[in-house]
């Protein structure tokens, strides 16, 4: 079975064939010893795995996830907001539906 990491990267070399660029976007926390939380990642939390730009410039999320995964709220939220700002942006469980969300300008869809 293939990991999400898998799939990611399935997913970025395929994504240059349209013209769009995709980058891991490695979203978590540490904490330090004195206790403090750092969180690092574009958007954290909720920001999606894989972020870049299409080949007309639009920026492009994706969030990827296994078969029969879904993604959280917040994970959702930022999908959302990236629309409503004119992006483009969905969840992807293959290549193919990651094709699918390229070629799309106007919404975002969860497979």
């Amino acid at each position: 079975m293939m990991t999400e990491s898998d799939i990611m990267r399935e997913i970025q070399l395929a994504a240059t064939k349209l013209g769009s660029r995709l980058m891991r976007n490695n979203c978590g926390q540490a904490v330090t010893e004195n206790g403090y939380v750092i969180r690092f990642g574009l958007g954290n939390p909720g920001s999606a795995d894989l972020i870049g730009w299409t080949s007309t410039g639009k920026f492009l999320a994706i969030e990827v996830k296994r078969p029969g995964k879904s993604p959280t709220v917040e994970q959702r939220n930022f999908l959302d907001a990236v629309t409503k700002a004119g992006g483009v942006a969905g969840v992807a469980r293959s290549v193919e539906d990651a094709m699918e969300i390229i070629s799309r300008d106007d919404t975002w869809c969860d497979k």
